[in-house]
């Protein structure tokens, strides 16, 4: 069996998804297929036998356009997105405006307010004049999709939703001809309107996280300086070949993976390993496209170019990740796909039933129709999209951001959280921890000294130093400011002394000797002298969020087991794990941060990743919660199905437990929907129901639906537990929070 993997244009909705995936499963040879709406991605496992362009042909058949998921870097199609938003929004507000009147027509009938059969009539005409625009434009994105899904053999949702409205307004068109005012277009309408809600939902929340994988790509540079035998080049990184030398300056990103071939520098690899201090490498050093030089200028060995780096590779597994399906949606596609042949098996069992019993023909249409008007699967396809708007609205109000809500199944059962250490539970850049002096010197004047020469600098840690050192404007400049790299920065003072500030083998390369500190705490130290004099050494660490600890506090009073992972080196990160007082686990790519989850889901734990950068993404797809906060990048917010707005891990315990009560509600809109159907269709078929208490039905199913949805957004505006509560507070603020 082999795996195949390309992107899909042109799916607007979950249903497109679902309509190509049924068809990819359809082809022989295929094993399982998955498309995901939110990532515009195909996952298929088939047979060897299977060619890549049979897939292809299968999806352009169904109308959708097909290309490698290499090539997912170029410009996406935005003139498409824009005309979808668009003439949705204006078939909703079609919608809104004409069915409104629809269904005041209607329920004057219902309410007995009309006074003769003739008027009751024409008010029955009136209703199905307002109605035909909705019916006729505001509907037609439904049909189209319903007639490609049912034409490769795979109805969908848009198909049930296509037949139910054709039956409604067909017998209504009936019963007129025959002069009766009995009819359904209000039941149509509502149908219409309510989907197209849905389907403008779904597209605005879930559609971002698309659009961010796209930009993954833009990390690293689009341009490349190739070494020549005459100079340099710029060339694309895809031009470039395995073996090719490229030079990269300061204040550039690296744009292939490779080994360094000369030159030495300190590299910024936040964005590739979330290593929050900069790392100093030299000839033979291995480097990643992304990483950013700080200093100095670096040649390099490409090892892999445009499509095979570490970045692309990122890229194609949290795209592998997020197209797989949750079980709620699979089994919302399920019900779907077998529910028309149901509904139409059912309602012919009506019509015979009616016959045979002697009821007649006008009777057995009665109870046909009936069955498929109660049948409708308004109550169905709400469930999911209005339990998601609604937790979205109390989330946005908390500085949450809800984007899959196939998160929801799963986030009940978390119960271990695994965080992400650099820029997570930490503030990400360095700060000034301490600062050792000399026998007769300040700390104020070891900062001073040392602000005053990296002034100029933009490396992490020089300014850093400046913003301790608060320099006034008063303070005395310096000349001949050299940058050594690698190594740090020399300059000459008013007095004619030679400043150096850097690593301490530098300064004993130009014959001083460093001060010597019995601890070695997990930070980076920066050895200051003036003139033949060492003045002190200031150390320099990734400090913990201020809120850190209390948020640690409170999880772990909630019953969640917490974790640290990071890819930052052993005594940085036990240094945090310590203060935190939680296991912590080091030097993690991001390959064995996916191994970590595996590892204690294979305790049978569910598992929440929390994290920021780049090198988090594919953790964040993988947990059954991904929590990217608020300082993240495109990759990690795209990754996750949580977003947090603010910064910080403050808003993580709302999110925890928003999530958690808005999947059990969804859970309760799914069963109501199902149960609703098995319960009304038997007595539809026997003829226990009109079609008019059909029509009811359906809209209070739809109402119930809709309004339990609403709970999910009643979360209290912020959370407050205090590590002091007991077990009984503990346990009471859980239930609240699932209830």
């Amino acid at each position: 069996m082999e795996q195949t993997s390309f992107a899909i244009d042109g799916m607007f909705c979950g249903g497109c998804a679902a309509t190509v995936e049924r068809a990819l499963t359809r082809v022989p040879g295929v094993e399982t297929a998955s498309v995901s709406f939110v990532s515009d991605a195909a996952l298929v496992r088939h047979a060897d036998a299977v060619e890549r362009s049979t897939l292809a042909k299968v999806v352009a058949e169904l109308g959708y356009g097909v290309r490698a998921l290499a090539e997912d870097g170029s410009a996406r199609d935005d003139s498409a997105r824009s005309a979808f938003l668009r003439w949705h929004t204006i078939r909703l507000a079609v919608a809104i405006c004409f069915g409104m009147w629809t269904m005041l027509a209607s329920l004057a009938g219902y309410l007995g307010q009309i006074p003769t059969a003739e008027i009751a009539w024409v008010v029955a005409v009136v209703s199905g004049g307002l109605a035909t625009p909705v019916i006729l434009f505001s509907g037609s994105a439904f049909y189209r999709l319903g007639w490609r899904s049912l034409r490769a053999g795979a109805p969908g949702m848009e198909t049930l939703i296509s037949f139910a409205v054709g039956a409604a307004v067909l017998v209504s068109i009936v019963n007129l001809v025959r002069g009766s005012a009995l009819v359904y277009f209000d039941a149509a309408v509502m149908l219409i309107t309510f989907q197209l809600i849905a389907r403008l939902t779904d597209f605005s929340i879930r559609r971002s996280a698309g659009d961010a994988v796209r930009r993954l790509l833009e990390l690293a540079p689009e341009r490349a300086r190739r070494v020549l035998a005459d100079g340099t080049e710029h060339v694309h990184p895809r031009a470039l070949a395995i073996g090719d030398l490229v030079e990269v300056r300061a204040g550039e990103r690296i744009s292939a993976d490779g080994v360094v071939s000369s030159g030495q520098s300190q590299l910024d690899s936040s964005i590739v390993s979330g290593e929050s201090m900069p790392r100093t490498v030299a000839a033979g050093a291995e480097v990643s496209a992304g990483e950013l030089v700080l200093d100095g200028v670096l040649r390099i060995e490409v090892h892999a170019a445009g499509g095979q780096r570490r970045i692309d590779t990122l890229a194609s597994e949290v795209r592998r990740l997020l197209v797989g399906k949750s079980t709620l949606a699979r089994l919302a596609d399920q019900v779907a796909r077998w529910l028309i042949p149901a509904i139409i098996v059912a309602a012919l069992c009506a019509l015979a039933l009616a016959l045979a019993v002697g009821a007649g023909w006008q009777d057995g249409i009665s109870r046909a129709l009936a069955v498929i008007i109660v049948t409708c699967p308004c109550a169905l396809s709400l469930a999911v999209p209005l339990v998601l708007t609604a937790a979205a609205s109390a989330g946005a109000r908390n500085g949450i951001i809800l984007r899959d809500p196939g998160v929801l199944e799963t986030a009940t059962r978390v119960d271990t959280i695994i965080f992400d250490k650099t820029g997570t539970l930490t503030a990400g850049r360095p700060a000034v921890v301490a600062v050792h002096c000399a026998a007769g010197v300040t700390e104020a004047e070891v900062l001073a000294t040392a602000a005053r020469v990296e002034s100029g600098s933009e490396h992490p840690l020089a300014r850093a130093i400046c913003q301790a050192a608060e320099l006034s404007d008063t303070a005395s400049p310096v000349t001949d400011s050299r940058e050594v790299a690698g190594c740090g920065v020399e300059a000459t003072d008013a007095d004619g002394r030679r400043l150096r500030v850097g690593a301490a083998d530098w300064l004993r390369d130009c014959g001083l000797q460093p001060l010597t500190l019995s601890v070695q705490p997990a930070c980076s130290r920066v050895h200051v002298a003036r003139g033949e004099t060492m003045l002190g050494v200031i150390e320099l660490a990734d400090p913990l969020r201020p809120a850190a600890r209390d948020v640690v506090d409170r999880l772990q009073h909630l019953g969640y087991d917490i974790i640290l992972a990071s890819g930052d080196g052993a005594a940085a990160v036990a240094a945090v794990a310590q203060q935190l007082a939680i296991e912590g686990h080091s030097r993690l790519r991001p390959d064995d941060k996916l191994a970590l989850i595996e590892q204690y889901r294979s305790r049978g734990r569910r598992v929440a990743f929390i994290g920021d950068g780049l090198n988090d993404g594919p953790a964040l797809a993988a947990a059954d919660l991904g929590i990217a906060v608020g300082d993240a990048n495109d990759l990690a917010r795209s990754a996750a199905a949580v977003g947090l707005l603010e910064s910080g891990v403050q808003p993580v315990a709302n999110a925890l437990l928003l999530t958690a009560r808005a999947g059990r509600i969804l859970r309760q809109n799914l069963v109501w929907a199902l149960a609703y159907n098995g319960l009304i269709l038997p007595a539809a078929v026997v003829g226990y129901v009109h079609p008019l208490f059909a029509a009811v039905a359906m809209a209070a199913s739809s109402v119930t639906v809709s309004l339990n949805a609403l709970r999910a957004g009643w979360l209290p505006r912020r959370l407050q537990v205090t590590s002091s509560a007991d077990n009984h507070y503990r346990a009471a603020t859980i239930a609240a929070a699932m209830e």
